[in-house]
């Protein structure tokens, strides 16, 4: 769950923002990234642009993580 604040702070920022910008999502492991993603993705005036971890995790078949 987002915290109150985070979540006030986010809904304030894409509501009141008339320009379009950018939020750049990074922290240690289970420090609620994917949450916060989860949150903007239900708002109709935020696109989700997910990084392909895939692309950049796979070596020969083998997963580096």
């Amino acid at each position: 769950m987002i915290a109150g604040a985070m979540k006030s702070c986010l809904k304030q920022m894409m509501l009141s923002s008339k320009k379009t910008f950018t939020i750049a999502v990074e922290g240690n492991i289970g420090s609620g990234k994917s949450t916060v993603l989860a949150y903007l993705s239900k708002s109709s005036i935020c696109d989700i642009v997910a990084e392909p971890i895939e692309n950049w995790t796979n070596l020969n078949g083998n997963n580096l993580l």
